[in-house]
């Protein structure tokens, strides 16, 4: 993974929060606008991020 679209190097853009949901089964998912301008979506469980992507890549705008 680059640091291009790897969420984890790209900070959180200013002025704004990440938006953080547990899940029924005990995963999370993490919603925020990256320092590249672009809405990030990480899910994860437990403290780990086991899926990251750049929703733009998937055809939301």
């Amino acid at each position: 993974m680059t640091s291009e679209n790897n969420p984890m190097r790209l900070g959180v853009f200013g002025n704004t929060s990440p938006s953080l949901v547990t899940l029924s089964n005990g995963n999370f998912e993490v919603e925020f606008k990256g320092g590249d301008g672009y809405l990030w979506l990480a899910m994860g469980t437990g403290t780990t991020i086991t899926s990251d992507n750049n929703p733009r890549l998937l055809g939301v705008e």
